[in-house]
C-alpha cells in the first residue's frame, strides 16, 4: 500500500495498492463548505490520474447518509477515468448509502458492494476472483487448440487409405472435438473480451470436426451403420 494522500484534513484519502485505487472518504466530508469540496475533488482527480489506475475502489463505510454534493463529486471522479478500462466499484455498508446511489441510479454506471470482500472480488483481486481469471485463462487456452487438433486429426482421417487409421483418426477427432466444444461453451458463457472471441472461434472448429460422422464416406458415420441395416430388412 503506498499513501498517496494522508491529511488529517483532507476529505478524500487515496491509497494506490496493486493494480487499483482505494479512495476512503471521511465524514469531514460532510460538513464542508462547495467551494472547498470542488477544490479537494479537483485535487483528487489529479492525484488519481497521477498513478496512471483507472480501477477504483471507493470506501463510504465513515457516511452512515451521503448528501447530493458527495454525490456529485464522485460522479466528476467516475467521469475522470479512462472510459475503456475504468472500474468504479462503491462500499457502503449502511442500506441508506447504497439505496441513496441506487434511486439515483447510479448502480447502472458503478457497482454498489455492502464490504470490501465484495468490492476486491468485483475489482478481480480477491483470491476468489483471481482463482476464477485462472481457471478462465485455463479454459479458453485449452480449448482452441483442442479444436485445431480435432481439425488436424480431420485431415489424417480423410488423407490416409488405411480403415484403421482413418477410424482412430476420426475417433481423435471426435473426442478432441467434443472436449474442445464443451470447454468453449462454459468459456463462452463465463468469460469476456478476447478469451471468449477465440473460445467462440473454437466452437466453430470443433462443431466441423463433430459433424464427419455425418459425412457419406468416413469410416464410422451414422449413415455407414444405419444404410446396412436398411439393406437387411428390404431382404
Amino acid at each position: 500500500m503506498n499513501p498517496t494522500s494522508d491529511s488529517k484534513t483532507e476529505p478524500y484519502n487515496i491509497e494506490q495498492i496493486r493494480t487499483y485505487c482505494r479512495l476512503e472518504v471521511k465524514p469531514e466530508l460532510a460538513d464542508m463548505q462547495w467551494d472547498r469540496l470542488e477544490e479537494a475533488t479537483r485535487s483528487t482527480i489529479e492525484t488519481i490520474k497521477s498513478t496512471h489506475r483507472s480501477q477504483l475502489l471507493v470506501d463510504l463505510s465513515h457516511l452512515p447518509t451521503i448528501r447530493s454534493g458527495t454525490v456529485a463529486s464522485l460522479v466528476r471522479i467516475w467521469k475522470s477515468l479512462n472510459k475503456k478500462s475504468r472500474r468504479f466499484v462503491v462500499v457502503s455498508p449502511h442500506d441508506r448509502v447504497r439505496r441513496e446511489l441506487e434511486s439515483a441510479g447510479l448502480q447502472k454506471l458503478w457497482t454498489i458492494v455492502a464490504n470490501r470482500e465484495e468490492a476486491a472480488y468485483e475489482l478481480g483481486v480477491s483470491r476468489r476472483a483471481e482463482r476464477e481469471e485462472r481457471e478462465l485463462r485455463i479454459l479458453a487456452l485449452a480449448a482452441f487448440p483442442c479444436s485445431l487438433l480435432a481439425v488436424l486429426a480431420t485431415v489424417m482421417m480423410f488423407r490416409d487409405s488405411k480403415e484403421a487409421i482413418q477410424v482412430n483418426a476420426q475417433l481423435a477427432a471426435l473426442l478432441l472435438g467434443a472436449v474442445s466444444l464443451t470447454v468453449g461453451i462454459v468459456s463462452v458463457l463465463k468469460d469476456a473480451g478476447f478469451r471468449r472471441m477465440l473460445s467462440a472461434l473454437a466452437i466453430v472448429v470443433s462443431l466441423f470436426a463433430l459433424s464427419t460422422l455425418f459425412f457419406e464416406r468416413n469410416p464410422i458415420s451414422f449413415r455407414s451403420s444405419v444404410e446396412p441395416s436398411r439393406e437387411i430388412e428390404s431382404e
